[in-house]
């Protein structure tokens, strides 16, 4: 990466554009010549690098709130360059508020330095809660200035308080790399995908189709996700590629289009307006979590799902599928979802550390229900809404009822490709099983979970 001039220029144009630099005192802004910086680059259908114009080095330095007006003002600045604006972020002290990305920019935050978050958002994608909607956002990009990631700290002391670094709406053609979480089990996933709708309490709402859309999300890691969350969930979007993520604890990967309750109007658009599609995934990983991959669709219709390499590593799970159970619309699924590779599980630890929630009990280790009678008895997770066991099984596909019968579609019912997998477990378990199905469900006290397996 070349941050001087162009050699091609003659000294009179080199003396002119020095003379036209501009130097500002508030966050020590500096402007720099035309030149491409870093990016992912091409990533055959799945991102284009369209950003090629001029780069503004930014060095941030002040409270959060001028900290966030600068950045702010040199990415309207970008958006408006000709072939794009990049923004280099440089800094050693970086505090910022909700930060509104803009089209045809590029921000690059300097290699091994930390951005602590002073707002509930911190990079913001087109997707805004209140008032009118923005036209389709195209070409954006967050990553590093170099191999080396940065750092995201979501700065809150307390567990479970609201806190997204990174939220996609409307927006076509981004990529996101580069850089490492440290969260503190927040509210909500890290990397949340969601629909940018007006209207937001009216069903049948075709506003919920304005999703992202052909996007790269890679070389990503969180630390400290809650187990009901994820370092990425996607409750809507289409034609992305998820490729080296990891999380400590919850999940990595979250496709689950929205909560599935009575006031979810997500769902209540239909079965494909909004939904989750066209998505590839390749090496995952999840430690002392629940799973790397959770599944389940509520009422969407959710299409081409792929994935290899995917592993787990003292989790209670590697692959979680299940059912919707929602009795107030029609239950949806998913199709076309096939895994290949390696669907790994290794235990290293034979101590309750893999996340679980109501319905994961019904699988654990028969030693793990000894002497107890509801899910409460199990140890909290440190989040304190969920709960701790030893690691299960790679796979759990509770959509399905067994091996060779998925079960009825009004139930919601779908089974999952994994034929071509090479499906291991290594360590030390009481059962050698490496798949179970929702007709495996027993309770606690060694019954059949029959209420449950039929819901």
């Amino acid at each position: 990466m070349n941050n001087g001039f162009n050699t091609s220029i003659g000294k009179t144009a080199q003396t002119c554009l020095l003379g036209s630099m501009l130097t500002l005192s508030m966050a020590s802004m500096t402007y720099v010549a035309p030149t491409a910086a870093a990016s992912i680059g091409n990533q055959g259908r799945y991102f284009t690098n369209k950003v090629t114009g001029a780069t503004e080095t930014v060095t941030l330095s002040g409270s959060a709130a001028v900290q966030t007006r600068a950045l702010q003002a040199a990415i309207d600045r970008a958006t408006n360059k000709p072939n794009g604006g990049v923004v280099k972020v440089m800094g050693n002290d970086l505090k910022l508020a909700q930060v509104d990305l803009k089209a045809n920019v590029r921000l690059e935050i300097q290699s091994g330095k930390t951005i602590k978050m002073a707002d509930k958002v911190l990079f913001n994608l087109n997707r805004n809660g209140q008032g009118p909607r923005a036209p389709l956002m195209q070409n954006v990009e967050i990553t590093s200035t170099g191999n080396a990631r940065f750092k995201i700290d979501v700065n809150k002391n307390a567990i479970f308080l609201n806190a997204i670094p990174v939220r996609v709406g409307y927006v076509k053609n981004f990529a996101l790399s580069n850089f490492d979480i440290k969260d503190n089990y927040s509210i909500f996933p890290s990397l949340f995908m969601v629909a940018d709708s007006d209207a937001r309490t009216v069903a049948n709402n075709a506003t919920y189709g304005r999703i992202p859309q052909k996007g790269v999300v890679e070389n990503i890691s969180a630390t400290k996700v809650a187990a009901g969350y994820a370092l990425i969930q996607l409750f809507s979007g289409k034609q992305m590629r998820l490729k080296n993520l990891d999380a400590e604890g919850g999940l990595t990967i979250r496709l689950e289009p929205g909560s599935g309750r009575p006031s979810d109007y997500l769902n209540q658009a239909g079965p494909r307006v909004g939904n989750i599609a066209d998505i590839k995934m390749i090496d995952i990983e999840n430690t002392e979590g629940m799973a790397a991959l959770f599944l389940k669709p509520h009422q969407k219709i959710c299409s081409d799902i792929t994935g290899t390499n995917i592993r787990g590593v003292n989790s209670a799970f590697t692959i979680m599928s299940n059912s919707s159970d929602s009795s107030t619309f029609s239950r949806g699924y998913f199709e076309r979802t096939k895994f290949t590779g390696r669907i790994s599980l290794t235990k290293t630890k034979n101590t309750p550390l893999a996340d679980i929630g109501a319905s994961s009990q019904y699988f654990v280790e028969p030693s793990e229900s000894a002497g107890r009678t509801k899910i409460a008895d199990f140890p909290n997770d440190p989040s304190g809404r969920r709960w701790h066991t030893k690691p299960i099984a790679p796979v759990l596909l509770a959509s399905a009822l067994n091996k060779n019968n998925v079960g009825t579609a009004v139930k919601g019912r779908f089974g999952i490709d994994i034929s071509n997998a090479n499906i291991t477990k290594t360590g030390n378990y009481e059962r050698a099983t490496k798949v179970f199905y929702r007709e495996d469900a027993v309770k606690l006290n060694g019954k059949a979970a029959t209420v449950w397996i039929n819901k």
